[in-house]
């Protein structure tokens, strides 16, 4: 798209783009967030798998589908529970962010379109935006915990895996021009 062709199309638009840069900003923060979370499920799936023997359907992408999550879910803690006890609370919380992450992958921005056109429904998309980041942060930490557990076990932890892989991670100095603003 050429850049006259982008103008008009944003003088067409019945909201100033601008005005949406934090709708854009927020969400793609909270998917941030589900990213997280789904990757730490999938890391404590394995080490269930390998330690534990506990038995998923499919790989983590289709085990945290809305079709099999709450399957996935109910095995992971079940898992978990012969080793470490948490509360119902936390089983909740989890659940919760796993059906958020779920709706935030696939149909959140389409479902709330018409909140994008007025400055308070944008608002209110904001505020509901970030308690849904938190709601996975939450989870996140609570999977963190469980994680460690069995990290700690098994004779390592998140910090000794940070610790080997930061120095592999090439920094944003490192990365070609183009990839830079």
């Amino acid at each position: 798209m050429t850049d006259q062709e982008s103008e008009k199309l944003n003088q067409a638009l019945p909201v100033d783009p601008r005005e949406l840069e934090i709708v854009f900003a927020e969400f793609g923060a909270t998917v941030h967030a589900a990213q997280c979370l789904e990757y730490a499920l999938g890391l404590l799936m394995a080490l269930l798998t390998k330690y534990e023997d506990a038995k998923f359907k499919g790989g983590p992408d289709e085990s945290l589908s809305a079709a099999l999550s709450s399957q996935t879910l109910g095995e992971l803690f079940r898992t978990v529970r012969k080793q470490e006890f948490f509360t119902s609370a936390q089983r909740k919380t989890v659940h919760k962010a796993i059906k958020q992450r779920n709706q935030l992958v696939h149909s959140y921005l389409v479902d709330k379109a018409e909140y994008f056109l007025g400055a308070r429904s944008r608002a209110k998309l904001v505020k509901d935006i970030r308690k849904r980041r938190t709601n996975l942060r939450e989870a996140n930490a609570i999977i963190d915990g469980m994680i460690d557990h069995y990290l700690k076990e098994h004779g390592t932890s998140i910090e000794e895996l940070h610790d080997f892989w930061e120095p592999l991670v090439r920094s944003d100095e490192e990365l070609p021009d183009h990839f830079i603003d």
